[in-house]
């Protein structure tokens, strides 16, 4: 049977990916049942979704892996999970890893902010190189260890202030992530297209894009595909579009009138992507 690491090798040999994020299992059913290669397990929505707090180290492991297990039973599609800063020091990797490699994930996307990190508005700091490297190395090593899932080296040290900001060291420690062993790397906040360019040249290595990072220009998967991107990721549109279609909603429900039904599924709509054919088929195969 092919792993859920191996489905994401495959789809990133074929390039080209645009991958939505999500942050419960409905909504990767309905990723999964559009099309896409794969879907992203975004702290942002996790935290807003589930716990209606902000991206700022508030979500806890134990938390995320629930949520990951869950998610990544609800359709054979590769599932990359944001893992944060790791939850903790380097033994708090390592368990992480081991736990979203157990939970079904495909990846998880290690990130070299302060903890707990910020993701929101201005991003928060980042550690030092070396703090930023040791969390790289741990993850590598668990991984090495038997667990199998693929690793993102993401650096947001091109916003941070201070001597560990800007698009040079941005790239010398995506260079150094994937040095190390990182699988997929990830600089966050391009600022126009000539440092997104810049990215797309740095490294051989599968590189990861958000094309709908609030603050900053947006992007056509198509147009960062051409300049080296392998992944075109939609990090926030959906938890975004989810909120507003339920701020209508409530907006209807509050004046006294009917939810427009053009803005909601149907019944049948619902049925087919949460599986009810599938589920009814069960009991009509055991009674022949």
């Amino acid at each position: 049977m092919t792993s859920p690491a191996d489905k994401l090798r495959k789809a990133l040999k074929r390039g080209g990916l645009t991958v939505p994020s999500c942050y419960d299992a409905l909504g990767f059913r309905m990723v999964h049942q559009a099309g896409f290669p794969a879907g992203f397990l975004s702290g942002f929505s996790v935290s807003a979704a589930r716990l209606g707090v902000p991206d700022a180290g508030l979500l806890s492991y134990g938390e995320m892996a629930d949520q990951a297990r869950n998610v990544a039973a609800s359709a054979p599609m590769p599932l990359i999970v944001d893992a944060d800063t790791g939850f903790g020091n380097a033994q708090n990797v390592q368990r992480t890893v081991r736990g979203l490699a157990s939970a079904g994930a495909a990846c998880l996307m290690l990130e070299d902010q302060e903890s707990p990190k910020r993701d929101f508005g201005k991003p928060g700091a980042v550690v030092s190189r070396a703090d930023a490297l040791r969390r790289v190395k741990a993850a590598v090593q668990a991984r090495e260890a038997g667990a199998d899932i693929l690793i993102i080296g993401r650096t947001d040290a091109r916003n941070a202030a201070g001597p560990d900001g800007g698009l040079d060291e941005a790239l010398w420690r995506a260079q150094a992530f994937g040095d190390l062993g990182a699988d997929i790397l990830f600089v966050t906040g391009p600022h126009d297209r000539c440092e997104l360019q810049r990215i797309g040249r740095s490294t051989k290595l599968p590189l990861m894009i958000q094309v709908d990072e609030p603050g900053r220009p947006a992007w056509k998967p198509s147009a960062v595909h051409k300049m080296g991107f392998t992944i075109a990721l939609y990090g926030v549109t959906l938890v975004f579009a989810a909120a507003g279609a339920i701020r209508d909603a409530i907006k209807d429900m509050k004046a006294g009138r009917p939810v427009p039904t053009k803005r909601v599924v149907s019944w049948g709509e619902m049925a087919e992507i949460v599986g009810v054919p599938a589920y009814l088929k069960v009991d009509r195969d055991l009674k022949r």
